[in-house]
């Protein structure tokens, strides 16, 4: 103890001495030693405090910053999406209209070249006939390279003609009649004249 309070009452003698004094005093170069580095580490942990608020405050306006781009960006996304969907969409319907489209002019190329087929057929029945109808006359009165029209109308003259004459010899088969003149004969025991068709 008494060594003990020797050691505090030499301090407590140091403690009155001048600071230039101490200095040079080895006993105090320890303690001095310690506040300086107490000293720099307040500083330095002041430093630091003010330095991690700094940081704090820029890494929450970072944050801010990323959240509100998030955002953005996931707005922008998301109307990204939602306009492939609109034009996927609108693709599916172009194609199946396209499709159907297709389809039809299928079905009327087909339709058209049965109808092309069916006209080139009577025109070929036409031309047949019209040389049937001029070998049958034994002249040449009709031309040979006659139009499809001019065709088709002496066709039907020597049709109706035809028809005439069958349904008049039907008649006079039948004896429904006693008396038919056809072209100023008498139908007793004389078959009528044929037509020649005009």
């Amino acid at each position: 103890l008494v060594q003990v309070g020797g050691i505090f009452l030499q301090f407590l003698q140091l403690s009155l001495l001048p600071a230039e004094v101490l200095l040079k005093s080895e006993a105090c170069t320890e303690i001095s030693d310690i506040m300086d580095r107490h000293s720099t580490l307040h500083t330095t942990y002041k430093d630091l405090l003010k330095l991690d608020m700094e940081n704090q405050n820029a890494i929450a306006a970072r944050r801010m910053e990323f959240a509100t781009l998030k955002e953005t960006k996931g707005n922008e996304v998301l109307g990204g999406t939602n306009e492939a969907a609109y034009l996927q969409n609108r693709l599916d319907s172009l194609r199946d209209a396209n499709t159907r489209l297709e389809n039809r002019w299928q079905h009327i190329c087909n339709t058209a070249a049965k109808q092309t087929l069916l006209l080139g057929q009577l025109r070929l029945a036409t031309a047949d006939l019209y040389m049937a109808i001029n070998q049958h006359l034994g002249n040449h009165r009709y031309k040979d390279n006659a139009s499809f029209g001019v065709m088709l109308e002496r066709a039907e003259i020597f049709m109706k003609d035809l028809t005439d004459i069958t349904s008049a010899h039907s008649l006079y088969e039948s004896g429904s009649s006693s008396s038919i003149t056809l072209g100023g004969g008498s139908a007793h025991g004389a078959k009528p004249p044929v037509p020649e068709p005009t």
